[in-house]
């Protein structure tokens, strides 16, 4: 027998769902809801596992989203927990850094950063110094077995020492030690690095920086790549040695390898955005 609705049964689910709707019992996101908390799933989960994600690559482009960092994005790189290991280099960004926090007034190209707004109190820049590329990957294994708990993401860089003339870190050891260690905690995030430049280039550097450019898109990896914004003026144009090797862009250097306050600004601005983007931001 074909079951039928009652007129006054039909009223009375209409009269029920309506006062459902209007006390936001039910909801739906708004547009601006969304695009508030961004417009993909952040890769930062702060301990909970994640899906692969499709590759972030931090380029030379970045410095140039600094400015248009979104407040969701910029409060969220704020509260992201993250240790680096490094040496010179690591220090020189952890002083562009704090030129953006507002900590160096007085300095030029610093002077326009008010203090408290770019708070990277919660990135943990520690100094390892320069044992040998193969002790840098197993302090990396360490430093993240003992501390796995107090950081939502890890990471270390090489130094331009460790890639001079045609030598350069084993990438297959260094390929291995990252999957190793994104395989055992997948409630952490993990950055892959090419190694900083010198301004008369090197074959060993763009060897494995190729190598870890060309698995990091295959893979879905985050990849901060740092040679990459070394080698480009802030104009946009791309300089190499006469051998064709990536090269340090002069003027961010004093000493051809360390970078001076120009160079430290830049890549500093690159990591802001490299922490934005691990928190949802599409730029």
């Amino acid at each position: 027998m074909k079951r039928s609705w009652h007129p006054w049964l039909l009223i009375s689910t209409a009269l029920i769902l309506g006062l459902v709707l209007a006390a936001g019992w039910v909801s739906t996101p708004s547009a601006g809801t969304l695009q508030e908390q961004g417009p993909f799933l952040p890769f930062v989960t702060h301990g909970e596992p994640q899906p692969p994600p499709a590759p972030l690559i931090v380029d030379h482009r970045a410095p140039l989203g600094f400015p248009d960092l979104p407040d969701f994005a910029r409060l969220g790189a704020r509260d992201t927990r993250l240790l680096v290991r490094h040496a010179s280099v690591g220090e020189n960004i952890s002083d562009g850094l704090d030129c953006l926090g507002g900590a160096y007034p007085a300095t030029p190209g610093c002077e326009a950063f008010t203090p408290g707004v770019y708070d990277r109190s919660n990135w943990d820049f520690q100094s390892r110094g320069n044992p040998g590329w193969q002790a840098k990957i197993d302090d990396l294994l360490a430093e993240t077995a003992a501390h796995a708990a107090d950081y939502d993401g890890f990471t270390m860089k090489f130094c331009y020492i460790d890639a001079l003339g045609d030598a350069s870190p084993d990438w297959e050891t260094y390929r291995d030690a990252m999957l190793q260690l994104e395989n055992d905690y997948p409630g952490q995030t993990f950055i892959w690095w090419t190694i900083p430049l010198t301004s008369g280039g090197n074959a060993g550097a763009d060897r494995f920086n190729a190598l870890v450019r060309a698995y990091a898109r295959a893979n879905g990896k985050i990849l901060f790549d740092i040679a990459d914004i070394e080698a480009y003026d802030p104009d946009g144009n791309y300089h190499t040695s006469p051998a064709g090797y990536e090269i340090l862009y002069p003027a961010y250097t004093d000493d051809g390898g360390h970078l001076n306050w120009q160079g430290r600004i830049r890549v500093a601005q690159a990591f802001w955005v490299l922490a934005a983007r691990l928190n949802g931001w599409v730029w």
